[in-house]
């Protein structure tokens, strides 16, 4: 989404700046912002408040945001996992707790099955101890769920030292035919 954004002109991306962790900064457009009167009150154009507000001292430190103030324990105490439709006939689960599909009748993947398989480290890849080391500390990556929840893995796989193109494309397929492999 963020790329989105970027694309269509509507954020801009600043430099990354690190407090411990690195975290990625952007800053909206503010023609937009402004043509939305997202800084005037009520429904009056006031553009020495406009300017002010614009030239204010930025925070230096950035928020830090956790799932719980952003969406509220109500909101995430409702989330559900998203599980795989079925490996025949790819229909869509109508229920969580579905056990057999609704079309073909095949078994399909339990919860604990899939979850099982996201949470496999990064360890039990056919890689090098080296790469598996660099993964981990460079990128943060340790399961196959957070390797496969990224948009481009190839790409971010090769943050890391010793992770080249053709090497980042070969472990991404091999987390592709583990989890594949675990699944079936």
């Amino acid at each position: 989404m963020l790329k989105f954004l970027i694309e269509a002109g509507l954020l801009y991306n600043l430099s990354n700046i690190r407090h411990g962790k690195e975290y990625e900064r952007y800053i909206p457009h503010l023609l937009f912002l402004i043509s939305e009167r997202a800084f005037s009150k009520g429904a009056s154009f006031n553009a020495k408040e406009i300017v002010k507000f614009i030239k204010q001292k930025s925070t230096r430190y950035p928020v830090r945001r956790s799932f719980e103030t952003l969406l509220g324990k109500k909101v995430i105490k409702n989330l559900h996992l998203n599980l795989p439709p079925c490996d025949n006939c790819r229909a869509e689960r109508l229920t969580e707790e579905q056990k057999f599909c609704h079309q073909c009748g095949n078994q399909l993947v339990t919860q604990s099955v899939f979850e099982a398989c996201m949470s496999i480290p990064i360890d039990e890849l056919p890689i090098t101890k080296l790469q598996k080391k660099n993964i981990k500390k460079q990128i943060g990556l340790k399961t196959l769920e957070d390797i496969l929840s990224i948009s481009d893995p190839a790409t971010e796989l090769r943050k890391a030292d010793y992770i080249g193109e053709k090497r980042s494309e070969q472990i991404y397929k091999a987390v592709i035919y583990l989890k594949e492999e675990f699944l079936s």
